[in-house]
């Protein structure tokens, strides 16, 4: 299903684990030159109460509010 929602051109994905919790880094290319990556950080959990959903699954939806956020 995930391969359904291609990621956002540019994408970089970095998959991260925290205390045995598997997460990723979606970043793209920042547009705006003035932009500082740090300061444009968004923190999302995707819902499905633990049963249905992924990292796989909101990759898509990740990376577009990466590019959408610059």
């Amino acid at each position: 299903m995930a391969q359904k929602f291609p990621l956002a051109q540019g994408t970089m994905r970095t998959p991260l684990d925290i205390n045995g919790v598997a997460a990723e880094w979606v970043c793209v290319p920042a547009t705006d030159e003035n932009a500082i990556p740090e300061q444009r950080t968004i923190l999302y959990f995707h819902g499905g109460g633990y049963m249905v959903g992924s990292i796989r699954t909101h990759a898509s939806l990740a990376s577009e509010m990466a590019r959408a956020a610059q």
